[in-house]
């Protein structure tokens, strides 16, 4: 292909469109629903760990009741060294999961924002939908950062309180098995 061909192909093909913002205004978009449905899904986490957490304490509470209720049994020194730290583990799961399912705060256009945007003139929204779309996704990356921070500050505290879980768990089979063996012996 020669220069002269190169330089009339070039003119005749269309110069590229700009979109106006639409793909990065959906992508924003996007990006705050898939934040909304993370933190239902962290508020539910945190809501699943407090409802196992506190189960297993008084579950815990109640099997050793049970096993240790006959008369003249005395449990063995294992399972009591070893319930302590499963109940307080088992607590903090329950208390870290009370932490991650708390309801989220977004951070909003304030009204004032919102009154000065429709009042100034000329207002954004009467002169082009380029400028309404630039505003409107303005307002929604600030909801996004606040609702993403909170996010993730939730999601520490469920998994924090999932390791606190399994910690407590890991106790509470072990003085269930001590409670066991002992039993089995007398």
């Amino acid at each position: 292909m020669s220069d002269k061909d190169s330089a009339a192909g070039s003119a005749n093909s269309k110069p590229p469109q700009s979109d106006e913002g639409n793909e990065f205004a959906l992508f924003v978009s996007d990006e705050l629903d898939f934040e909304m449905r993370r933190a239902d899904r962290a508020e539910a986490q945190g809501q699943r760990l407090l409802t196992a957490s506190s189960t297993l304490v008084t579950l815990a509470f109640a099997g050793s009741a049970l096993v240790t209720s006959r008369s003249g049994f005395e449990p063995p020194r294992m399972s009591l060294w070893a319930m302590v730290p499963a109940t307080l583990f088992l607590l903090a799961g329950a208390g870290l999961g009370l932490r991650g399912s708390r309801v989220t705060t977004i951070q909003r256009a304030s009204i004032a924002l919102l009154r000065r945007w429709d009042t100034e003139p000329p207002t954004m929204w009467k002169a082009t939908s380029v400028g309404a779309r630039t505003a409107i996704t303005a307002a929604k990356i600030t909801a996004l950062d606040s609702l993403r921070q909170a996010n993730n500050a939730k999601m520490k505290w469920v998994i924090w309180g999932g390791r606190a879980q399994g910690a407590g768990l890991v106790f509470l089979t072990l003085a269930s098995l001590a409670i066991l063996l002992h039993a089995a012996k007398s």
